[in-house]
């Protein structure tokens, strides 16, 4: 699992976004910078052990992400990425 932190962050010169651009590191992409399948994509060609390791991981996420109040990402398909079997 890919838990995205702030690198830094960038002063916006074009019109499309109001405000600065928060720029991210251990963003979920591959080298050729498209994102990762969404857990959602993935779990029906997943094998059973594999599905059953994905939610341990999302379970040991969880106390982390809830200190933090951000717990209810995790119950979000679409913003959670994997990276083969991980």
């Amino acid at each position: 699992m890919f838990i995205p932190k702030r690198w830094g962050h960038r002063l916006n010169s074009c019109q499309l976004v109001d405000g600065p651009i928060l720029l991210l590191d251990n963003v979920p992409l591959d080298r050729h910078g498209r994102l990762m399948p969404t857990l959602g994509a993935a779990w029906a060609t997943a094998t059973p052990f594999r599905q059953v390791y994905w939610c341990w991981q999302l379970f040991n996420l969880w106390p982390h992400l809830f200190g933090m109040n951000m717990a209810a990402s995790l119950t979000a398909p679409e913003a959670i990425h994997i990276d083969g079997w991980r």
